[in-house]
């Protein structure tokens, strides 16, 4: 077999996704997995525990009448 840059490079990008999916796997055996939520019951509630804040949609205002797909102006509008 000749052993030329190719067969090199083929190497490498071989052996480099062995060695990723090798850390992969070790690291999904070793590292613990945390919940993410906590709405699963198993959690326990936290002081630090942040509500999510709700952002109120307005209409907005003063900006160019309404357009319909066809490119005319609705009913509505043009009254």
């Amino acid at each position: 077999m000749n052993f030329d840059w190719q067969n090199l490079t083929v190497l490498v990008v071989v052996l480099s996704a062995g060695g990723y999916l090798a850390r992969v796997a070790w690291q999904s055996v070793v590292r613990r997995q945390a919940a993410g939520c906590g709405s699963c019951g198993h959690c326990p509630t936290s002081s630090l525990a942040v509500e999510p804040r709700l952002v109120a949609l307005q209409p907005i205002s003063g900006g160019a009448p309404a357009v319909s797909q066809n490119g005319s102006q609705p009913e509505a509008a043009a009254k």
